[in-house]
């Protein structure tokens, strides 16, 4: 019985070894077990063996399904999986040779976009090299027509502000000389006036001596003939005349062809009083005139401080005969620092008037003549005068004594 189990385990285990390399581990040790049970008693044996064929039996027909199903799905058994099977190989062939190809156009298109790559970034840096350089060329440029351009600028500024220049000297002499010109038509045709009255004046007075030349601070020949009308006109016995010259030599002229009458010529500077005499004595005509020299002095007149002649010098010779024409040429104002130094005619001889006396002021054209006219007027709002033209100016004044009464 010994030896026919013994023979039995060898069996088992020659079958082990199969299972050993067909099955799975777990079979293994069920078996190992198996193995084992045989070393136990002998009465126990044949029930543990028993057992065992039963589960060898199992584990046997189990193994035989499982050969079955894996012969089943093996290729070599099975026609439609084998197909199946040489379709996908085909299929992962196919898909490694794409997989290959796309792997090649990859790398050729890396390859491809690198080159492309590099060449970009040659020819962009070529690009920003030339066009660093076009930039530089062009500032160069740029700065060069800027520097030419400023120069011309500056020429052009120097030219025009030397034409500015030109134009307006040329303007300011066109001005002046258009001035000079008009007031050189305006001297010419006053002129013209003044020697038309000379001439007028020359041929009425009958005078075998030249007289004295006139003009500038010596009366003009306008005026000269508006003195020699007004005392034909009037025909005065008295006429005062402040500041002699040649108005005095006119004066004595004229009432010499009337045949009446007597001048007091009352002068500040007694070498022009001297003068005025020896003209006078030249032309035989001392008995018509009585030069006096009376100095400037500081008086009120006509409420207000001002220089006009020493009155006590001539006063005496007013007492005789009423003034009928006053010649106020003088003092001379040029020569005075005091303004309206003419003024203290009126109300130092308004007491020595005539009922109808009449004035004549000269130098009307100047202020200090023009504000004493306004001055006179306002303190004697009785007098009536006319603006008659001459080329200083002249105002003929008459002034009503009875009115002023």
């Amino acid at each position: 019985m010994k030896n026919g189990a013994i023979e039995h385990c060898d069996i088992i285990l020659k079958e082990l070894k199969c299972i050993i390399v067909f099955t799975k581990p777990e079979y293994l040790l069920f078996f190992l077990f198996f193995f084992f049970l045989i070393y136990f008693q002998e009465g126990q044996r044949t029930v543990l063996s028993i057992l065992g064929l039963i589960l060898f039996t199992q584990i046997e027909s189990t193994f035989r399904i499982r050969r079955d199903i894996k012969n089943q799905f093996n290729p070599i058994h099975n026609p439609i999986l084998n197909a199946q099977l040489q379709h996908s190989k085909l299929i992962m062939e196919m898909s490694d040779q794409l997989t290959e190809s796309r792997v090649h156009f990859m790398s050729g298109l890396f390859a491809q976009t690198k080159l492309i790559h590099d060449q970009g970034k040659t020819l962009s840096k070529s690009l920003n090299d030339s066009q660093v350089n076009l930039m530089s060329a062009i500032l160069a440029q740029t700065k060069l027509i800027h520097d030419k351009s400023s120069e011309s600028q500056k020429k052009i500024n120097e030219v025009s502000t030397c034409l500015s220049n030109h134009t307006l000297n040329w303007e300011k002499w066109f001005i002046k000389f258009n001035d000079n010109h008009l007031t050189l038509l305006k001297q010419n045709r006053l002129n013209y006036f003044e020697l038309e009255s000379y001439i007028s004046l020359v041929s009425v007075l009958q005078s075998n001596i030249p007289l004295p030349p006139m003009r500038h601070s010596a009366i003009s020949p306008d005026f000269a003939c508006i003195l020699h009308t007004t005392l034909q006109e009037i025909k005065p016995d008295l006429v005062l005349e402040l500041g002699s010259g040649i108005s005095t030599l006119i004066t004595a002229l004229t009432l010499k062809n009337i045949g009446k009458g007597h001048l007091i010529s009352i002068e500040e500077n007694a070498i022009f009083a001297e003068r005025t005499n020896a003209e006078l004595a030249l032309r035989g005509l001392t008995q018509y005139v009585t030069v006096v020299h009376a100095e400037l002095s500081e008086q009120n007149l006509g409420n207000r401080e001002t220089i006009w002649y020493a009155l006590h010098r001539f006063e005496s010779l007013l007492s005789h005969s009423k003034i009928d024409l006053l010649v106020v040429d003088g003092p001379d104002q040029s020569q005075s620092k005091t303004k309206q130094i003419r003024f203290g005619a009126l109300p130092a001889l308004q007491p020595f008037f005539s009922d109808d006396c009449i004035i004549l002021l000269d130098d009307t054209n100047r202020q200090d003549e023009s504000d004493i006219l306004k001055e006179w007027t306002r303190l004697y709002p009785v007098i009536k005068f006319e603006m008659i033209y001459s080329e200083k100016g002249t105002a003929k004044i008459r002034f009503n004594e009875r009115e002023a009464k």
